[in-house]
């Protein structure tokens, strides 16, 4: 493997996997406790024995073999023996150390990263209930023990060691005090191997997925709106955000110590952020973009408006209808980097992962269509006749999720069967 994340459970992890497939990089993830418990112990090692030398036939004398000692020959073939020539026993003896050593070459060729997810706050948790400052505390030690113990175990050691963590560490909270001994430990910890240790320090991060805490501004005002409440920030202050897929995109990098100081971040006031968020709800509805945002602020906005899709389609009922919009909204104001007109039918639907940036759009040019994202369904209500001018169904896509477009229609298929058909338009910007 190329990569292996431990911390599987972040929702980090699901970001990385997402650019990973991007960009051809092979990752493993897993828990660090579960991992450790998986790797072999002293008890698990067994003997594997080669079978050549019981499969070499023994050398037997021929049938008109005469004892040596009586034509003198047995003096010049033990002279004619090369200096230094190893026995059949001692060739397969070199012949398994050459074979283990090529085996820990390869070993240490198909490990080159160690990504540990340390901030637990970004953890989803496993009974649903975000867990107490104290107890995440306690994880991250220890998760940070049980990384240590995999260190010690591994064939050879990793190229390299890469800690994501928080610029809250250190701080005075539990978790911050968590992940600055973590920091002390693994860089002990790694001081006697040849793996480069780095620590990269993030600042608060948001996007699709990220659990609700009190810490995770953008996650609370993104549920809060998803359940049609209209947040504001008590206390205005400077704040400065990344986006999960800027964050894995760095982790992923050769050397992550040296682009993370050219990462994308947005710094702006917890008023602003609140602002630009009750904003993006305006285009769920109508798809119109807001007007009060200028192009430049699009690539965070468009961030903003998955993450908020996301905990939307988190919160949907299964089979919710689709919104409209008329036909002057599909261009207007919308910054088009490429669009197409996609033909689904029942025997061939629609499958694709939504794009990992920008604004991903589907508009039901005609027909009618089921639209799965992720685990949730949408639905139109009836086939669009776009000469009566009717609005169009719409649907904006988070970033990075598995979409089935299946057309359906009632009326098709009473009459002719399967011949249920429909028209997507599809836009996506990257901006």
């Amino acid at each position: 493997m190329a990569h292996l994340v431990l911390g599987d459970r972040s929702f980090l992890s699901w970001h990385i996997k997402q650019r990973a497939e991007l960009e051809g990089i092979t990752v493993k993830m897993a828990d660090p406790q579960d991992y450790l418990a998986a790797m072999p112990s002293e008890e698990d090692v067994e003997l594997v024995f080669d079978d050549e030398l019981a499969d070499t036939p023994a050398e037997t004398p021929a049938e008109t073999s005469t004892d040596p000692s009586a034509d003198g020959t047995a003096e010049e073939d033990t002279e004619d023996e090369p200096e230094g020539a190893l026995s059949a026993e001692g060739q397969q003896r070199q012949r398994v150390i050459e074979a283990m050593m090529k085996a820990r070459e390869s070993e240490k060729s198909t490990l080159s990263h160690v990504v540990y997810l340390a901030d637990t706050r970004l953890w989803n948790p496993t009974n649903g209930t975000m867990p107490s400052d104290e107890e995440l505390a306690q994880q991250i030690r220890d998760n940070t023990e049980a990384l240590i113990n995999i260190l010690e175990q591994l064939p050879t050691a990793p190229d390299h060691l890469v800690l994501a963590t928080s610029i809250n560490a250190g701080n005075s909270t539990p978790v911050g005090q968590a992940l600055a001994e973590t920091s002390v430990l693994l860089e002990e910890a790694t001081s006697d191997y040849t793996t480069r240790f780095v620590e990269l320090q993030f600042p608060n991060i948001f996007g699709e997925g990220c659990p609700t805490h009190k810490s995770s501004l953008i996650s609370q005002l993104a549920r809060a709106i998803a359940a049609g409440k209209s947040p504001r920030v008590s206390q205005n202050r400077p704040m400065t955000i990344m986006y999960a897929q800027e964050v894995a995109r760095v982790l992923l990098q050769p050397m992550p110590d040296f682009a993370l100081p050219t990462a994308e971040s947005h710094k702006e006031s917890t008023a602003e952020f609140a602002i630009l968020m009750n904003e993006a709800a305006g285009i769920i509805k109508d798809g119109r973009l807001p007007a009060r945002i200028s192009p430049d602020q699009y690539g965070l906005l468009f961030e903003l408006y998955s993450t908020l899709r996301a905990s939307q389609i988190a919160q949907d009922d299964d089979g919710a209808e689709l919104n409209t919009l008329g036909t002057d909204v599909i261009t207007y104001r919308l910054p088009t980097v490429s669009s197409r007109i996609r033909l689904a039918t029942k025997d061939k639907p629609l499958t694709f992962t939504s794009s990992l940036g920008g604004l991903h759009r589907l508009v039901v040019l005609s027909g009618s269509a089921t639209i799965k994202i992720g685990e949730k369904s949408y639905k139109t209500t009836a086939e669009i006749d776009m000469e009566e001018g009717t609005g169009l169904p719409f649907i904006d896509l988070p970033h990075g999720y598995d979409v089935t477009v299946n057309p359906h229609s009632e009326l098709a298929e009473s009459l002719v069967g399967d011949a249920a058909s429909c028209l997507v338009g599809e836009w996506i910007s990257e901006v």
